[in-house]
């Protein structure tokens, strides 16, 4: 497949639907010899699955996993390996052709005037349109209030509202355009 291609930009924007593995995953690993990895997902590359716990972060080779527990559940070594290869694949792709990525600043100032167009801008459509709905039914809510009830009295705490959403949408695509430009930082 081209990577200019449209079913390459499919693929790219697909792909973090597909991978099980983030950010609020819970690993139990049983290695070789017995002992025991706990932690929460951090990243995988190169055969190693990084976990976060005890308050450091455990680099794990994956060939040394015989058992698996994923948040509380467990799953079979080779459903595992298969997330793993996919989650290297994913991020082989995104070194390949990584998408469009605005620096921090811009990320973070995009979201403070519309809430998910930093996301949009760092590559995150799914993220941004959440953002983007959610900021768009507070406005329209205020307008409503304001419209219909002519009280800025009623509309104040939802415009506050919105802007504590909009602080928020601003730190996480802060948060995530930092954390692929370290990725691709990382990159071999």
């Amino acid at each position: 497949m081209p990577r200019g291609s449209l079913a390459h930009a499919a693929l790219l924007l697909l792909l973090p639907w597909l991978c099980a593995f983030g950010g609020n995953d819970r690993f139990e690993l049983v290695l070789e010899g017995g002992a025991t990895v706990t932690g929460w997902y951090v990243s995988v590359d190169q055969g190693v699955l990084r976990l976060s716990g005890d308050n450091q972060i455990v680099p794990v080779p994956v060939d040394l996993v015989v058992a698996v527990r994923l948040n509380d559940e467990p799953i079979t070594v080779d459903a595992f390996l298969e997330e793993v290869r996919q989650s290297q694949e994913r991020l082989d792709l995104l070194r390949a052709a990584p998408g469009p990525s605005a620096s921090p600043a811009l990320a973070g100032g995009l979201s403070m005037a519309w809430a998910g167009a930093g996301h949009l801008a760092v590559g995150q459509p799914k993220e941004a349109v959440g953002w983007a709905v959610l900021d768009g039914a507070l406005l329209g809510a205020a307008v409503w209030t304001l419209a219909g009830e002519r009280s800025v009295g009623a509309t104040v705490p939802i415009l506050a509202l919105d802007v504590l959403v909009r602080v928020a949408a601003a730190t996480d695509a802060t948060r995530t355009a930092r954390r692929k430009r370290r990725v691709l930082a990382d990159s071999p």
